[in-house]
């Protein structure tokens, strides 16, 4: 998974120095996937996309949200989105935050995520990330 995000976030054309700070800091690790809703989208043996929700009672999040380079645009997102979504109104989710790369603010916004500010990078500075919400019904 932690390769997919790689790849997946190396679509963008960030410079080499973000990416390889990106690629320390998005680790998904067993003990992620133990406490965290983590859902992975395979075809065979292959991971075409996967997302790590946390669940908290004051502020659940949408950890990270990930497809294959190549499905990128190809409806593969919408399909996970919608599996998401499923899943976690199932737990009760009422609502949940999302800190969006720039590049992927506009698939959440088309999906019903609602912008409501910005936040730093936690890998630059430099970049603002698109602080958004979305409502379940």
């Amino acid at each position: 998974m932690t390769a997919l995000a790689f790849e997946s976030k190396s679509h963008w054309n960030y410079e080499e120095r973000y990416l390889q700070e990106a690629k320390r800091h998005m680790v998904i690790n067993k003990k992620d996937i133990i406490e965290e809703l983590v859902y992975l989208m395979e075809d065979g043996e292959r991971i075409l996309g996967f997302y790590q929700f946390n669940i908290r009672e004051d502020r659940s999040e949408l950890v990270w949200f990930f497809t294959a380079r190549e499905s990128i645009g190809k409806g593969l997102g919408s399909l996970l989105w919608k599996n998401l979504v499923l899943r976690i109104k199932a737990l009760g989710v009422k609502q949940f935050i999302i800190k969006s790369d720039p590049n992927a603010e506009g698939f959440y916004l088309k999906n019903g995520a609602i912008n409501i500010g910005s936040t730093e990078s936690v890998i630059d500075k430099n970049i603002k990330l698109a602080l958004l919400k979305y409502r379940i019904n």
